[in-house]
């Protein structure tokens, strides 16, 4: 992903509120699957990971630089 294409902060956010909801709403461990790794190429997989998985909050699941 080049830097015209980068999500803002709260997009992310936002984003993985979003993905979280559609997680919870799986059926099979195949959906659940994909949206994780949809979830990981649009945010990064260990935030996806941390919110998806672990059970994160969205806000708390980035390390974010300063």
């Amino acid at each position: 992903m080049d830097n015209q294409n980068k999500l803002t902060k709260e997009q992310a956010i936002e984003y993985l509120a979003s993905a979280r909801i559609l997680i919870d709403d799986s059926t099979c461990w195949e959906q659940a699957k994909a949206r994780l790794a949809e979830a990981g190429g649009m945010v990064g997989y260990k935030p996806a990971f941390r919110c998806l998985i672990l059970g994160l909050s969205p806000d708390k699941s980035f390390r974010w630089k300063e």
